[in-house]
C-alpha cells in the first residue's frame, strides 16, 4: 500500500474520478455531475467528503465518499452522511484500499462532527462493510407494488422495434406538464419515535434534478423517478390510510397514461407506513440491507429508518 497515495476529493481533482468511474463501471459520467452531487454545502456547510488513492502514474485506483445531510427525529436534528460512491480500479482489488479509504473518510467525519455513516450496501459487499468497517446491519428495507393494466410502452417498443427514447420524451412531457416546484415537506416517514432523513428545502434543492418530479395527487406532495417497468414513488408527504387510498387511485391513472405497468415504494419496515403498504400493495421478493456505523454513542444508528428516496442513486 505504500507505492500508493491518499488525497481529499477536491474541486481540482475531479477529473481523476471521473476516469476512475469508467475505469471500474465501465461507464462515462460528468464532472460537472460529479461536483454538483459532491458540493453538499447547500445542506449542511460540508462539501467533498471522501478520498483517492493515487498510483505511482498520478492515476486514481480507488475512492471512497460519503454525502453529508441531516437526520431528524421530531424536532431534533443530527448530522450523518450517507456512503455514497465506492471503486475500485479492477488491476488494484485485493490490496485493502477500499478499508484504508473508508477509515480517512470515517476520520473525516468525525473532525466536523458528523455522527454517523449509512448505507445500502448489496448483499454482496455486506459482509466487507460489516466485517472490515465495523457496520451494523439494521435492517433490510423492503419493496412493495402495484400492478397497473395499461398498453405497456416497454413491452410495445420491443414488439415494434422501436428506439430507447421513442416513448421518453411523451413521458417527460407529461411529467414536466404535472410537476410543480416544492421548496419542503413533511416525509410520510417522519416521527418522533425515530430518526429520517431531513426533507429540508436545502436538501430538495441539491436533490431534485430532471428526471426526478415533485407532483401532487388529492393533495399529497409525491417525489418520483420513471423506470420502463416502474413508476418509482421515492417519499411522500403525510398521509392517513384513507388519504393513501386516493393516491394509490392516482398512481394508477398517471402509470395508465405513462404505459408504466408497475407503482413501486420502499422503506424500513416497522413503521406505520410500512404497515400502510403492506396491507394494500403487493411486496417484492427482493429486499435492500440498510446499516452503518456511529461515532457517538448517543447516536443509535439502527434507530435510523429509510425510504426509497434515501437511495444516493434514486
Amino acid at each position: 500500500m505504500e507505492e500508493f497515495k491518499f488525497v481529499r476529493l477536491s474541486n481540482s481533482n475531479f477529473g481523476l474520478l471521473v476516469r476512475l468511474y469508467q475505469k471500474a463501471f465501465g461507464k462515462i459520467i460528468e464532472e460537472d455531475f460529479l461536483k454538483r452531487k459532491f458540493d453538499t454545502s447547500s445542506i449542511c456547510g460540508l462539501k467533498n467528503f471522501g478520498f483517492l488513492a493515487i498510483n505511482p502514474n498520478g492515476e486514481a485506483a480507488a475512492f471512497y465518499g460519503v454525502l453529508p445531510c441531516y437526520s431528524v427525529k421530531g424536532e431534533e436534528k443530527v448530522l450523518v452522511a450517507q456512503s455514497g460512491d465506492t471503486m475500485v480500479d479492477p488491476l488494484y482489488r485485493r490490496k485493502k484500499l477500499f478499508v484504508k479509504l473508508a477509515e480517512l473518510t470515517n476520520e473525516l467525519c468525525k473532525e466536523y462532527n458528523v455522527k454517523a455513516v449509512f448505507g445500502f450496501p448489496n448483499m454482496l459487499s455486506l459482509p466487507t462493510f460489516t466485517k472490515k468497517l465495523g457496520w451494523t446491519h439494521t435492517h433490510s428495507i423492503e419493496a412493495f407494488h402495484a400492478k397497473v393494466s395499461c398498453l405497456p410502452f416497454l413491452k410495445l417498443k420491443k414488439l415494434l422495434k422501436l428506439g430507447d427514447n421513442f416513448f421518453t420524451s411523451y413521458q417527460n412531457k407529461v411529467l414536466k406538464a404535472k410537476s410543480i416546484q416544492v421548496k419542503s415537506f413533511e416525509s410520510i416517514l417522519s416521527s418522533h419515535e425515530f430518526y429520517t432523513i431531513d426533507r429540508g428545502a436545502d436538501y430538495i434543492s441539491h436533490k431534485v434534478i430532471p428526471q426526478k418530479y415533485m407532483l401532487t395527487i388529492e393533495g399529497f406532495y409525491l417525489w418520483i423517478k420513471l423506470t420502463p417497468m416502474y413508476l418509482l414513488v421515492g417519499d411522500m408527504s403525510k398521509c392517513s390510510s384513507e388519504g393513501f387510498e386516493k393516491v394509490k387511485s392516482g398512481l394508477k391513472k398517471l402509470c395508465f397514461k405513462l404505459g408504466v405497468p408497475h407503482y413501486r415504494f420502499q422503506t424500513s419496515p416497522g413503521t406505520d407506513f410500512h404497515k400502510m403498504l403492506k396491507s394494500s400493495l403487493s411486496k417484492l421478493e427482493n429486499e435492500y440491507p440498510a446499516g452503518g456505523i456511529s461515532f457517538d454513542e448517543k447516536f443509535d444508528i439502527s434507530n435510523l429508518n429509510f425510504i426509497l428516496a434515501d437511495n444516493d442513486t434514486f
